[in-house]
């Protein structure tokens, strides 16, 4: 949203933007075998990051999909298949692939997400917010 706000001293033009990994757009049905393709295509510095994490609690573990969807709009691909769940979107501006793989061992609570997109910009914002999800 955009507006100007006025005041003796002149006026001042504001955007209010939401935040990024809200504006992602859902992916269309993608396989998870389109998934592992076009994140083993996204292997460069720029395109792909890691974070590491740990659960304080088992109960955790079985709501990480939840949490991922309710803090962006990327589609569940796979969940929970050999300890990993996978996720999709799309940039609203330029259509690329937002990928996000997240391992996860139920027992320990340890684990690790992947995340792939071909915007260096877009991608630390997004690690940052779903390590925080």
């Amino acid at each position: 949203a955009k507006f100007d706000v006025k005041c003796d001293r002149g006026t001042t033009s504001i955007d209010i933007s939401p935040p990024l990994e809200e504006t992602i757009l859902s992916a269309t049905k993608i396989t998870t075998d389109s998934f592992h393709g076009k994140a083993g295509n996204m292997h460069g510095i720029h395109q792909r990051a890691e974070a590491t994490f740990t659960l304080t609690s088992k109960e955790q573990w079985g709501g990480i999909p939840e949490r991922i969807v309710k803090a962006s709009t990327m589609s569940l691909v796979e969940e929970w298949n050999n300890d990993q769940c996978k996720f999709a979107g799309r940039l609203p501006a330029s259509g690329n692939d937002v990928l996000l793989n997240i391992e996860c061992n139920r027992d320990s609570g340890s684990g690790k997400m992947v995340l792939c997109c071909d915007s260096a910009m877009a991608l630390n914002v997004l690690l940052n917010s779903f390590k925080t999800a």
